[in-house]
């Protein structure tokens, strides 16, 4: 599944048995600027930028559409104790309490 937007594209970079990995690229300049994978324990497709980027809420929304795609559940957010009775936003793919440090590096 390949994407693009206005500002950013999706590619997939890498694929694991049984799902794959995406890379977030800029149009603009082709640079790396994040990686869409499988995160088994909340078994659902997370989003984990690059060092040192800098992301509009227009962006995230697209980064959160993508992630609501590839779950093939729109409107709904599935991973890590979100409420799912509020409409999909970025809020709640992003919110405090989905964001855990893994203390380890997801190569595509």
């Amino acid at each position: 599944m390949e994407t693009n937007e206005k500002y950013i594209e999706f590619r997939q970079i890498g694929a694991k048995p049984r799902t794959k990995v995406y890379g977030v690229f800029s149009l603009r300049h082709g640079t790396l600027l994040g990686r869409v994978f499988w995160y088994g324990p909340w078994r659902s497709y997370v989003f984990a930028a690059e060092p040192d980027t800098v992301w509009s809420a227009g962006c995230l929304d697209t980064v959160s559409s993508f992630l609501r795609d590839l779950r093939g559940h729109r409107g709904r957010d599935q991973g890590c104790n979100t409420d799912v009775s509020q409409p999909s936003s970025v809020r709640s793919v992003f919110s405090p309490v989905c964001v855990r440090r893994t203390g380890r590096v997801v190569k595509g």
